[in-house]
């Protein structure tokens, strides 16, 4: 059984922060990212992920001033969701209101789809999805303490190295205090964290996420040749192989 997390960047932009927290709540296990790379705004926002986890950018090319992301995610979608029957989930990542019909295809393939958006999400789409996120809802200190491990390059980090760094972030931002912290830890995100002591550890292993993707893409039988040299490839080669 197989998570797929679309994002359309052309409508939607998703930091690191967030992008764990998505990985971590709905167990992704790739993502495609999808805009016009000629916007070098966006590409350079999402171009660090190709080396951190496993990430395609798809280049969808804007057509007479205008993009065409939503009908390209929508083919692939259905497409992916005909030919692999693995996929049970697709997390959809976008603002935009343009997503209905693929919505009704996802029920129609009996295939749990999930709308994440900033603020919203449309009524009419809330009628025909499973669930949805709002990235503004999600606590401001959750992805503070997400930011810590980002910034240490660490899956664990101990009581004290997090409380050195929630002093220093405290300085310029208001948060709740420690205790409290320490209470969520093993509350309300007891699902994005595991508490062992003194070690708090992340539910997902970003470092190994790069190689995961590697190992299982060449190992797998259902492959052709050309299919695992792609995979072999480094992960710039990747995006263009994918475009």
């Amino acid at each position: 059984m197989s998570s797929y997390l679309i994002i359309d960047a052309e409508n939607i932009r998703i930091h690191e922060e967030e992008l764990i927290y998505l990985i971590i709540r709905y167990q992704i296990d790739v993502i495609f990212v999808y805009f016009d790379m000629e916007k070098n705004n966006i590409a350079q926002h999402y171009a660090d992920w190709l080396f951190k986890y496993p990430c395609f950018l798809v280049h969808v090319p804007s057509i007479g001033g205008k993009n065409s992301v939503d009908l390209q995610i929508s083919i692939d979608v259905t497409e992916w969701c005909v030919r692999k029957k693995e996929i049970t989930t697709i997390v959809l990542a976008s603002n935009d209101r343009d997503f209905f019909p693929l919505c009704q295809k996802m029920q129609s393939l009996h295939r749990r789809l999930c709308l994440v958006a900033q603020d919203k999400i449309n009524d009419t789409l809330l009628e025909v999805v499973q669930c949805n996120e709002c990235l503004s809802k999600i606590p401001i200190d959750l992805t503070i303490l997400i930011h810590c491990f980002l910034l240490e390059h660490k899956m664990t980090l101990t009581i004290p190295q997090i409380k050195r760094m929630l002093k220093k972030i405290n300085k310029k931002k208001k948060m709740l205090d420690y205790p409290q912290l320490c209470t969520h830890l093993t509350t309300d995100w007891k699902d994005i964290f595991d508490v062992d002591g003194i070690h708090v550890t992340l539910r997902y292993p970003l470092l190994e996420a790069p190689l995961l993707l590697n190992a299982v893409a060449v190992h797998d039988e259902d492959n052709d040749a050309e299919e695992n040299e792609k995979i072999r490839k480094t992960p710039s080669q990747i995006m263009l192989a994918r475009v």
